[in-house]
Parts: structure tokens; C-alpha cells; sequence
């Protein structure tokens, strides 16, 4: 089976190798297959990166790396090692491999699935039964080793009892053969997923609540604070400011265009220049008029599509919007509406001789003998007249 996740899940298989192999290689395929990747101590190509340890122990930084151990408890406790470097997980104690990869694991609070072979398990309440009756673990080992069947050690009962009392305490499960635990670990795996995924989103959500319900406690100054020393927040702001910065610089340019129009236009009325003059005068500002709009729309467009969404979600938290520091106080261009708003600025009519597009800032007139909508550029605020420019001046 093909895997094409960028990242496969490693899963750290833990158990005697000498009686369960035939076990651990059908659990390994069969996690391959599912799409993880099943790590064994005594598996070819097995990644030992620590040559100063003892062969032993190169298994516990492997299963550092892992996130899920799966530890399988069968009749074998396998031979007794000293951990010299790792004697401060494991306590200095002198245990098999697999007893100190799951102390290491529960230590290191790894995602641990434990698997008892079932008849095992059965001996292991007789053991809890005699240990409770008699308080002495070594009358205990005396007693249940002359009734302990052949090729059981005592050892692995005292293992389980570690592992179930052991705080926390982690999840176990019986089986019979390697279909039972094939079967509960592909069931585990989906639930973490789903669990995980649920949680990260309700833990996100209840973030979210919270830190609304603290903004709403606080005065507008302090919101201001908390909201600035948001990393990805002040960029935002920082970056609201320059874009600001540049459409007021815009503003004061198109205000100048528009004091030269007028000028050119008085000048036209007053016979200072010839009509023909003014005309090529006015339509040479009404281009530089129309660029500059365009830088502004883009400027603006950049607001609405960064900081749109602060209207509603500051409203919710209990900020006025001319308060906080997203908002822009108006420019007599753009207004707090039209930044603020989810419109953007494009696919709007525009003026039928100049080109201009109409905004909440430039109003356009309807001629009632063309029916061409003119800018208040190309015609006046100031015209009484319903008969725009053009139609007039026509024989």
C-alpha cells in the first residue's frame, strides 16, 4: 500500500522478540500497510545513532521519537540488563528491555496501548489474590511458582502489576492473537485523531471566549495594549498605519489635482484660456486624477481585505470601533464605512467620459438627454443644470 502523507506516524513496537516473532512481524506489516511507520528493536535497519551506549539500551532513544508505544505482554520477561546511562529514568534498577521501554515511555508520558495475552492475565489476578492475602511479595513468588505452569516467568506477573498500578494508569486490553490487537489499534488510532481534532478546535473556541470576555473588562487604553503586544496583531497594525500613511499622502495630491481643475476651469469661464486649452488641460488632470484613484483603491483594497473582519470581531469583544487602534479616523476620501466594509472597491460604475469610478466619495449625475452618468469632475456639483456639459455645447 502506497503512503502519500509527507510525515508517517512512528509507532514503537515493545515485546520479547524471541518467542513473539512471528507476532511482531505481522503487526508491523500490517501497520505499514495502515500507513505508519512500526519501529523494532530487532528489526533490520533498526536507527542505532548511539554507539557509546550498551546495544541494550540504543532501543530507549529510538522510542524517544515516538509518540505511540505499543507494549505487548506475553509469558516471557525476557534476561535482566543494567542501564548505565540511564539510570535516572529507570532508578538504577536492573530490568529486561522491554520492562525499561515501558518505564521510559510512562516516564517521557508517551501514548502507551497495552496488549496482556489473555491467559496471562488470568494468572496475574491469582497473583493479585495471593499478594493480597499474604502482604509479602517473596512468600507470594513461593507459593504461585509451584503451581506456575512451565515457560511462565514470575517475573512478567510482576511486571503486569507495575504497569496497573502505575499512575497514570495506561490503556490495556486483552488478547488472544494478533488479529485481536491489529483490530484495537487501528480503532485507538482513529479515535485519537477524532480526539484530537476535537479538542484542538474546543480549545481553541474557549481561547477565543475567554479572551474576549477579559477585552470586555478592560478599558480602552489597556486593549489597546494587550492587542499591540500580539505579535501578528501589531504586524497588522503596523502595516494598516503605512498603508494609511500612503493614501493620506494620495489624499492631499488628488485635493491639489482637484484645485488645478477648478482652475483650469474658471480660467476657461473667464475667457483667461481658450476652451480648447482648458479642455486639453483638464482632460491631461482628470488621467493624473484617475491613476492616482487607482493607487487608492489598491491601498484600500489592501485595508479591506486585512482589517475587515475587525469590525465585527472588535464589536463582539466589546471595543468601539473609533476607539481601537484599527480604526482610521475619516480622510474625506475614505470614510470608516467604506474600509470597514466587505464590499470591495472594483466592478463599481464609472463616469461615461472620463472613466473615474464611483465611490461613496465621488457621486456621478445622470444627463436626462444622453443618459450618460458624468463624474462631478466632468460635471459640477455646482451645474443647476440637468443637460450635462457635453450636450450643451453641442449645436
Amino acid at each position: 500500500m502506497s503512503n502519500s502523507s509527507e510525515y508517517v506516524f512512528p509507532i514503537f513496537i515493545s515485546s520479547t522478540d524471541y518467542n513473539l516473532i512471528d507476532l511482531r512481524a505481522e503487526l508491523a506489516r500490517y501497520l505499514f500497510e495502515l500507513g505508519y511507520r512500526p519501529i523494532l528493536s530487532s528489526s533490520e535497519g533498526f536507527p542505532d545513532n548511539s554507539p557509546n551506549l550498551e546495544p541494550w539500551e540504543s532501543c530507549l532513544p529510538v522510542l524517544e521519537n515516538c509518540f505511540v508505544t505499543v507494549l505487548i505482554i506475553d509469558r516471557k520477561y525476557g534476561k535482566c540488563f543494567d542501564w548505565p546511562h540511564f539510570n535516572e529514568v529507570l532508578e538504577g534498577r536492573k530490568v529486561s528491555p522491554t520492562h525499561a521501554e515501558y518505564i521510559y515511555a510512562h516516564k517521557k508520558s508517551k501514548r502507551l496501548l497495552v496488549f496482556i495475552r489473555k491467559d496471562i492475565y488470568l494468572y496475574y489476578q491469582n497473583y493479585r489474590t495471593t499478594l493480597k492475602r499474604t502482604s509479602d511479595k517473596e512468600k507470594t513468588r513461593r507459593l504461585l511458582k509451584k503451581t506456575l505452569p512451565d515457560g511462565i516467568d514470575f517475573e512478567i506477573l510482576e511486571f503486569i502489576e507495575e504497569v496497573k498500578t502505575a499512575k497514570p494508569i495506561p490503556w490495556i486490553n486483552t488478547f488472544e492473537d494478533v488479529t485481536t490487537i491489529k483490530t484495537e489499534i487501528q480503532k485507538k488510532m482513529l479515535n485519537e485523531l477524532a480526539e484530537t481534532f476535537l479538542i484542538k478546535s474546543k480549545n481553541l473556541q474557549t481561547v477565543v471566549c475567554a479572551f474576549s470576555e477579559v477585552l470586555d473588562g478592560l478599558t480602552e487604553k489597556k486593549r489597546k495594549e494587550i492587542l499591540h503586544s500580539i505579535g501578528p496583531t501589531r504586524d497588522l497594525i503596523q502595516a494598516i498605519e503605512e498603508k494609511t500613511a500612503i493614501i493620506n499622502e494620495f489624499k492631499k495630491k488628488e485635493e491639489s489635482l482637484q484645485e488645478e481643475v477648478r482652475n483650469a476651469r474658471e480660467k476657461a469661464d473667464k475667457k483667461q484660456i481658450t476652451k480648447e486649452k482648458a479642455d486639453k488641460e483638464i482632460q491631461k488632470l482628470n488621467l493624473d486624477l484617475q491613476k492616482l484613484r487607482n493607487e487608492i483603491e489598491k491601498n484600500a483594497s489592501f485595508l479591506m481585505s486585512d482589517s475587515s473582519f475587525l469590525s465585527d470581531s472588535t464589536a463582539t469583544s466589546g471595543i468601539n470601533v473609533s476607539e481601537n487602534p484599527f480604526y482610521m479616523k475619516p480622510m474625506g476620501l475614505l470614510n470608516p464605512t467604506v474600509i470597514y466594509s466587505n464590499n470591495r472597491l472594483c466592478n463599481l460604475p464609472s463616469c461615461s467620459k472620463c472613466g473615474v469610478a464611483f465611490t461613496s466619495y465621488l457621486k456621478g449625475k445622470k444627463c436626462i438627454k444622453c443618459n450618460k452618468t458624468l463624474c462631478t469632475l466632468c460635471w459640477p456639483l455646482s451645474s443647476s443644470e440637468k443637460i450635462c456639459p457635453d450636450c450643451i455645447s453641442e449645436p
